[in-house]
């Protein structure tokens, strides 16, 4: 039976993710964009920054403000900022932890992102 237990060895280190897409992260973000006034921010452009480094794709949300996105980055929690942009309207900036974990096992993360309200 002593020749079984180096492959069994070599099996389990092989099954446990040992390769180099070890630290790839997911993340799913979606939400409703408004503005201070309550109504929604039609057709927000939501760019993400941050994020541990890794270059993200912006996104354009619907005409009532949902928008959704598909981050990568390494498994864990990092802190981003979630940009809106629109035509003639205000910017909104939202400083935030985003958590990232393997493909399948990485749920959505609802962030509404609202219009602060003038001083």
């Amino acid at each position: 039976m002593k020749p079984a237990l180096p492959l069994l060895t070599l099996l389990s280190l092989t099954g446990c993710g040992l390769g180099p897409d070890d630290e790839r992260g997911y993340a799913d973000v979606a939400g409703d964009v408004s503005l201070n006034s309550g109504l929604p921010y039609p057709n927000p452009l939501v760019t993400v920054e941050g994020c541990g480094g890794r270059a993200h794709p912006l996104t354009q949300g619907d005409s009532l403000g949902h928008y959704h996105l598909s981050l990568e980055s390494t498994v864990g929690r990092h802190a981003c900022s979630l940009n809106v942009t629109g035509d003639g309207l205000p910017v909104i900036q939202v400083d935030t932890a985003i958590g990232f974990a393997p493909l399948g096992l990485h749920p959505i993360q609802i962030i509404d992102i609202h219009q602060a309200s003038a001083p």
